[in-house]
């Protein structure tokens, strides 16, 4: 990049190289990466609803770009040092750390998935900035770690571990939000005769979930268990648009969709209620 070119400019070599690993490359890396979430955030917002949804996508777009750059890292090791540094480089980053990337970018996902379950104008500004900071200097803490030997890559790659732990009870937490909100966007389905109370609680809970799908699949077969898994993503569907109308604005093709999710789970569970009683 033009950037790159500056700082090599200026420093020697290895001050060049290392001021490029931990300022540029994350600076860089990071806006583009944390681009794709931004333009989902204000022209596909209706395909985030939500934390869980924006770490999942941010995880997807930071694992395509590792795989990109680990190809482009193994074939310049392979052809400038043979097959040594090629194994070396696969087990550093193929093996060790192929979760660096993922959960950098996750941090930007935290960020555009508050600003898409928010009212607050004040949240949808800060917060996909906010987590696009601590995304780039996450990354940059790592490559400055990879760049001081040994020992620096050890301490790095523990205090790496110790964040990836955080970071999967992070997404359990998150999980487990989602179901309260799916439990609380469906309760006025309660009260309108589309949903039962039971049938609420079931879809709140992971747990439950798994146990009416198996008890579907027990009592009707497999068609019975697709039914189910149909009436649940449906469901889980139609809560999110409720949250999502709840927190911008309704308009008539949100009112249409809200019909027609309401008329397919009708149907899903009058399926799977029937071919139980056979």
């Amino acid at each position: 990049t033009a950037a790159t070119v500056v700082v090599a400019s200026s420093l020697d070599a290895t001050s060049a190289s290392t001021v490029g690993a931990v300022v540029v490359a994350p600076l860089v890396e990071e806006t583009f990466k944390g681009l794709f979430l931004v333009v989902m955030l204000l022209f596909r917002r209706n395909q985030l609803n939500g934390l869980a949804d924006g770490v999942t996508y941010a995880g997807l777009c930071a694992a395509g770009f590792a795989f990109t750059e680990n190809i482009l890292y193994l074939a310049r090791g392979y052809s400038e040092m043979g097959g040594e540094a090629f194994a070396t480089i696969f087990v550093l980053r193929g093996v060790m750390s192929p979760f660096c990337h993922p959960m950098f970018t996750a941090m930007t996902g935290i960020g555009v998935g508050l600003a898409a379950s928010t009212r607050s104008t004040a949240v949808k500004v800060v917060a996909p900035f906010v987590g696009w900071c601590a995304a780039v200097l996450l990354h940059a803490g790592w490559n400055l770690s990879a760049s001081n030997g040994l020992i620096g890559f050890v301490l790095g790659y523990g205090v790496g571990f110790l964040l990836l732990i955080a970071f999967i009870i992070f997404i359990v937490w998150a999980r487990g939000r989602e179901g309260r909100i799916i439990g609380h966007f469906l309760q006025p389905y309660v009260q309108t005769g589309w949903l039962a109370p039971g049938e609420v609680t079931m879809l709140s809970s992971m747990r439950q979930r798994r146990e009416a799908r198996t008890w579907a699949k027990l009592n009707g077969g497999p068609q019975s268990l697709s039914s189910m898994r149909a009436f649940q993503d449906t469901a889980s569907e139609l809560a999110l648009l409720r949250a999502r109308m709840h927190n911008h604005r309704v308009d008539d093709a949100s009112i249409s969709k809200e019909r027609v999710l309401l008329d397919s789970m009708t149907a899903r569970r009058r399926e799977f209620a029937g071919m139980s009683i056979r």
